[in-house]
Parts: structure tokens; sequence; C-alpha cells
């Protein structure tokens, strides 16, 4: 930890002088001959400036990361905080819910000394009301200001609310004179919520070609994991969270809590992402201690082995390779064995696995069946280890890692007709599901209507590669339809991972294909019917590899 304090107090360091702090004039006495520094002249020049950008709070909220994010701030010394949306958990027209979702929030960034610009998100604006709410307390939801010689343009990607993203024309309008009247500036930063870039028609595009020619930088959250793309030879960035829902699987998934510093000088902007758990106050010895051991405590996603596929012919031996991976900032020793199976066996029956911080080690298992080809399916293999964790006051903690291997069929197209009922779709969240005749009724009553249907539930394993679904519907709602899936290692629904269709909603059977390519095994499919209350029936719903 001695190692860690002197990086953690380099960095604070670091990022202050970036700041600003060494704008002035030095008074060193000079006595003539070498001198053990560099030189005097001031790394800042009139016009230098920072600021952070922090990421999506909500979401999935994990209650601390944000509030610890303002009091590294205060510390840091930005010039001004900007965020990118998603501040409270919204989706509610409830005026009680809002006002104290968002008195929370005003209550945590009050606390900074450095003005905070707020950007809404599709958790803080996703229906009429919230959009009403936002205007009372704040204003306008898109505006733009200057700070030196750059400008900022605060985008609201909820205009006209629900779904997304999407500009109105009075807001594109809107821009496209601020651009217009600003053409002396060195600098334009764009921020707004959901990436207008990354699927089908950018409504950006308007305002990227108002600025062909000129340097801008984008910034954008929503996704909970971070991303960089270079576009039309400028950087759009994708920010990961401060506190939104995430796996904090570490810098190579894109998967982490942070926040983005610019400095900004006669050169452009400087970009550099500060990992909160890289950010340690004056109590790194104490309180962060505790708080380290807390944390590795509830780790979970150290491991997680992939299934078995058994086809037609049974189990025959079969190699599984899966990852061990450490998402912590401790280095780890995890050691264990396969329970005693009389159907199968396993080799190596026993692991001792070191994991340098934030390492991963792919590792190989050889299944094989004890009297030949099996014909069924065997009760799963259950890895029973431990995860060791030495602390830097000496003492250890020591991690429970359980982790099945479960045999499961080859999967095969299948189609559900809702003729013996559901057919394990369920979970709905917004919606109700019922089937009538054969048809599958969901009746949505909020704007984000879903219902999912697990693979593995019935011992089968999920498509992967390219896959279409196929559907026959009809609609008196409104909105698109979208479909998620999931896998063992992204078990939670993404932007990333879904592909979805407009659908008519004019009450008449209509036939739709939804493709998409899974690059693992599908353990589970979402379908999000619409965006609005109203009803979605269902005749047929087909899943099939291609």
């Amino acid at each position: 930890m001695r190692y860690g304090m002197k990086i953690a107090v380099f960095l604070m360091l670091a990022l202050t002088l970036g700041a600003g702090a060494l704008a002035g004039e030095f008074e060193v006495p000079i006595h003539g001959g070498a001198t053990p520094w560099t030189t005097l002249e001031a790394g800042a020049e009139p016009g230098d400036f920072t600021f952070a950008i922090v990421p999506d709070r909500t979401g999935g909220n994990r209650p601390g990361p944000f509030r610890e994010t303002m009091k590294r701030l205060n510390a840091l010394g930005p010039d001004f905080v900007v965020s990118v949306g998603d501040l409270i958990q919204g989706y509610s027209e409830d005026p009680a819910v809002l006002r104290t979702e968002w008195e929370e929030l005003d209550g945590i960034v009050t606390g900074l000394r450095m003005p905070f610009f707020y950007t809404p998100g599709n958790h803080d604006i996703s229906n009429d009301a919230m959009e009403g709410f936002w205007k009372a307390r704040y204003g306008r939801a898109y505006y733009h200001f200057k700070r030196g010689n750059a400008l900022f343009l605060v985008m609201n990607t909820q205009d006209p609310p629900g779904g997304g993203p999407r500009f109105s024309e009075e807001q594109i309008a809107y821009f496209k004179q601020v651009i217009e009247e600003n053409q002396d500036v060195r600098w334009t930063f764009i921020l707004f919520h959901q990436p207008t870039w990354v699927d089908g028609e950018n409504p950006l595009a308007a305002i990227e070609t108002a600025l062909e020619g000129r340097p801008y930088t984008v910034f954008a959250g929503h996704y909970h994991g971070y991303s960089y793309t270079e576009r039309k030879g400028r950087n759009y960035i994708v920010c990961a969270t401060a506190g939104g829902g995430s796996n904090l699987a570490g810098p190579l998934r894109g998967s982490f809590d942070h926040v983005v510093w610019v400095r900004v000088d006669r050169d452009g902007p400087h970009i550099t992402n500060v990992l909160l758990n890289g950010l340690y106050g004056p109590d790194v010895v104490g309180e962060e201690t505790e708080r380290l051991r807390d944390t590795l405590a509830k780790a979970t996603g150290i491991l997680s082995i992939p299934p078995v596929i058994v086809g037609p012919e049974g189990l025959k031996a079969e190699t599984v390779s899966f990852e061990v991976e450490n998402r912590q900032i401790l280095p780890a020793i995890l050691t264990g064995s396969f329970s005693e199976n009389p159907e199968v066996a396993v080799s190596p029956a026993k692991l001792e696995i070191p994991l340098a911080v934030d390492g991963r080690r792919r590792i190989e298992l050889k299944v094989t069946p004890r009297n030949g080809v099996a014909d069924r399916l065997p009760a799963p293999l259950v890895f029973d280890g431990t995860a060791v964790y030495h602390l830097p006051d000496g003492q250890e903690v020591r991690v429970p890692c359980r982790a099945p291997i479960a045999f499961v069929r080859a999967y095969e197209d299948r189609r559900w007709d809702f003729d013996d009922g559901l057919g394990g779709w369920g979970k709905p969240v917004q919606a109700k599901l019922s089937v009538k005749d054969g048809i599958l009724q969901v009746q949505a009553t909020g704007i984000d209507p879903y219902m999912t249907c697990s693979f593995e539930d019935d011992g089968s394993a999920g498509p992967t590669g390219s896959i279409v679904l196929r559907l026959r519907l009809r609609g008196s709602s409104d909105g698109p339809l979208q479909v998620f899936w999931m896998t063992r290692e992204n078990p939670a629904a993404s932007e990333q991972r879904s592909s979805g269709c407009l659908i008519e909603h004019d009450g008449a059977w209509h036939e739709y294909e939804v493709t998409f390519t899974a690059k693992a095994p599908i353990t589970s499919i979402r379908i999000d019917s619409g965006s609005a209350p109203g009803l979605i029936e269902y005749d047929y719903i087909e899943l099939a590899q291609r």
C-alpha cells in the first residue's frame, strides 16, 4: 500500500498542478551557476483552464461512488464540472418522487466549490411530466456557454421525451445559430447523453455539418462502458460510469468508475481518464483499508465457466476453456477443486491460480464421461474454491468462489406459438402478460415495457453466431421494437447488444425480422414492445440460427 500511496499522492499533485497551481511567477533566490530545477516559466498561460466530466450516476445506481467523486473533485479543483446525464433514477410522473430524487442530487452537487453544469439523460427526462419538472427547476434542457476561447454545446438527446436519441428542429436550429455566431472560438465541446453516432440515422449530422472544418470534441454517456471513436477526424468519446450500473471489469472492458479530466490550452484539449479507485484521500491507510476489505468480501465474477454443449449423439470428451479474472486492486491466489461426479471426470480436478491486479488467466479443462458416451445430461460439476487477498495491514480476506460446469443440450431453432401458454416468456417490466386463443398479449403500462425468456432454464444452450428473430404481431401502442440478448459474460441488457425494427401501430397483423450476431451463446433474450402504454399482440415468435 505504501507504493499505492505514492502513486495516489503523485496523481493528486499532478492533477492539481495541471489545474493552474503553477500560474504566476516564482520567487526563488538565484545564486548563479547550476540550479535544481528545469525552468521557472509557469506551465499555465492566461486563458488556460481545466474541467471535469462526470459520467452516469444512475441506471442500476450504486450508492457512494458519485458522492465520493464530488469530494475528490473538490480536492483536485477543476475550474468547473459538466455531467453527461442520468443524474436521477427517474422514470416517474409522480412530482413527489421527482422532487425527492432531484433534491438528493442537488444536495450532493451543491457541495462542489466550482460550477456544475447539468445535462439531461433518459433517466432524467423520460416523459412529458419529467420534462416539465426539469424546466421548472433548471430552465432550458439544452443550452450553451463559453469559457475562454472555447464553446460548450450542452444538448438534450431526449427532445422530445421518450426513446431517443433525438433532437427537435428547434434545438438543432438553436445550436446552428450558436455555431454561426461563434466562428472565432478555438475549440468546441459537445456534450449530451445518448450517443447519436452508434446505430442507424445520426441526428447529430446537422451539427457536424455546421462544424465542418472546425475543431471539436464530443462526449456522451448512456452505455455504461467507455469507448473512443475517431469520426470525421474528431474525437467521439462515450464515458463509462460514476456510480451507474457496472460490473467494474476494468479498463480492458471499458467498465469502471471515472471522471474525464480535460485541460485546455493553446494546443487544444488534453484528455485524461482518472479512475475513481486511483484517487485516495489522506485517510488512505485507515478508512480506505476498511473500505477495501468490505469491497473484497463482496467480490463476485472471479470465474464463470461456460456450459458443456451436448449434441444429439451424447456427451463425448470435451475441452472447456474459460477465464479467471481478478477485478480488484490487490493480487489474489485462487485455489479449489471440482466436486466428485460419478458420471463425468474433470482434469485437472484441482486449481491453484495466482492472479495479478486486473489480471486474467485462461484455463482449459478436459471433461470426459466415465463410461464412454453419455446419452443423457450429467449432473453439474461444481468448483468450490477461495480467492485470498492480502491487505496492507497484514490481514487477509478470503472470498468464496463457487461455479458449476453445467451440461446443456445443443440449441435447436425454436418457435413460440403460445398454444400452451407463455412458453417460457416472463419477468415482465412495465407490462402485463397473458395468453388468449393462442395469442400472447403484452399490455404495456409504461414507456419501457419488456419481457424476457431464458434458455438455460430448460437445460438447453442458447444460439450463437448469426441469428434471426421472426415475429408476427399487431400493435396499438407507439415506438419501435427492440431486442436485447444476454450472455454468461454479459448478463445485463446493453444497447451494445441490441437490435430492433420499426413496427406499425395500426392494429393490423404484420411480420417482422430482426437480425443480429451474438459472439457467445445467448443465455436469455429480452423483447421491448414499443415505448408507450398500449397493447402489443404476438401470433408467434421464432428464433433461428442462420
